[in-house]
C-alpha cells in the first residue's frame, strides 16, 4: 500500500465452512484465516456486523458477507447467499460416493447446505459422478409437509456433463418403506449451463426424502464424449 502497487490479497482470504449443527437444525458457519494481525467480521442483511470469535448458527435465508479486516479496513471480502428451505441443514446421505475430483464440501451435506453455484464448476459444492446414478436420502428430522423437491444440476455437454435421464422422488415416514412421489425430466435454466429439475406432487407429510437422478450412462454417437461415460453433477436439493 505504501508503494502504491497492485498486489495479490489472496493470503488474507478467509476460509469459510458451512457445516451441520449438532441437531441438524440450521447451518453452522465457521471462518478462519492464516493471518493473525487482524480480525474476521461477519454481517448480513438481517445480521448486525460482528467480530467473529466462534461458529455462528444460521436458521433463515440470508446474504452473508465475511471479511478480513485490519483496523477499520476490509482487506478481502466474500459474499454469498444462503437459501433456506425444508431440506436445508438436515441429515443427508448418498448411496454411491461421488468421483474423488468432485466430492462436495463437505460430502453429502453439500446437497443441503443452502448454497448452490452460479459460477459453474469453480464452486467446491458440486458433487460429480461418472456413469453412476445419484441416490440421496434426506432426513427432515420429523414429519413435514411438502409438495415439491428440486435438484440443481449442470448441462455442459462439451465437458461430457449431461443432464440426468430423469429425477425421481420417493418419500417415507419411517425411513424403510418408501413410495414414489413423482418423476420429472424438465430442466429450467438459471444460467447458461445450470438450472433446476423439479419434481412436483400432491402435498405429502413425510420425514424422509429419497431423490434418484438417473445418469445418462454411455454417451451416444455424434455427441461430445461419444463412447465414454457421462458426468452427472448436483450441488443442492431443496424441498418446499
Amino acid at each position: 500500500d505504501l508503494w502504491k502497487v497492485n498486489y495479490s490479497k489472496a493470503y488474507y482470504d478467509v476460509d469459510i465452512s458451512l457445516l451441520p449443527t449438532h441437531n441438524n437444525h440450521g447451518i453452522q458457519l465457521k471462518a478462519a484465516s492464516k493471518r493473525k494481525d487482524g480480525s474476521i467480521r461477519i454481517q448480513g442483511k438481517n445480521l448486525k456486523p460482528t467480530r467473529y470469535n466462534k461458529p455462528i448458527t444460521l436458521t433463515k435465508s440470508e446474504i452473508i458477507s465475511v471479511s478480513y479486516n485490519k483496523g477499520s479496513q476490509a482487506i478481502t471480502k466474500s459474499t454469498f447467499t444462503l437459501n433456506f428451505n425444508k431440506a436445508t441443514g438436515k441429515k443427508a446421505s448418498i448411496s454411491t460416493p461421488p468421483n474423488e475430483r468432485y466430492p462436495g464440501q463437505p460430502g453429502a451435506f453439500s446437497l443441503v447446505n443452502g448454497i448452490y453455484s452460479n459460477k459453474g464448476l469453480s464452486s467446491p459444492d458440486w458433487l460429480g459422478w461418472i456413469g453412476d446414478d445419484l441416490e440421496a436420502t434426506i432426513d427432515l428430522g420429523r414429519l413435514t409437509s411438502f409438495s415439491s423437491v428440486r435438484m440443481h444440476t449442470l448441462d455442459q455437454n462439451g465437458s461430457w456433463i449431461y443432464l440426468p435421464e430423469y429425477v425421481e422422488v420417493f418419500t417415507s415416514k419411517d425411513g424403510k418403506n418408501f413410495r414414489q412421489a413423482g418423476r420429472s425430466t424438465q430442466f429450467i435454466k438459471d444460467t447458461l449451463t445450470m438450472g433446476w429439475i423439479t419434481v412436483s406432487f400432491p402435498k405429502t407429510t413425510s420425514r424422509y426424502i429419497k431423490l434418484v437422478a438417473k445418469n445418462k450412462g454411455m454417451i451416444g454417437e455424434g455427441l461430445p464424449g461419444a463412447g465414454n461415460k457421462a458426468w452427472l453433477f448436483a450441488d443442492e436439493i431443496q424441498a418446499y
